[in-house]
């Protein structure tokens, strides 16, 4: 299991369905300085399950590409 601390969210590409997944990120409760944790990667490992306090995602890889930390 990994620890990830998010610095930033954005998309890697500037289109109108980009921006609507950081919107959607960010309605999750994403955000900069929330500390995630990878749980599992699975159907071929083009989903991710992530937890962030009592939330558990599944996030495909869109998704995941958009959230940047360290």
């Amino acid at each position: 299991m990994k620890t990830i601390m998010i610095d930033k969210i954005e998309s890697l590409k500037k289109t109108p369905s980009s921006d609507a997944i950081v919107q959607r990120l960010y309605e999750l409760g994403l955000r900069p300085g929330v500390e995630i944790k990878i749980i599992r990667r699975i159907s071929f490992g083009t989903v991710t399950v992530i937890e962030y306090g009592q939330t558990r995602l599944a996030l495909n890889e869109q998704e995941m590409a958009c959230l940047h930390g360290h």
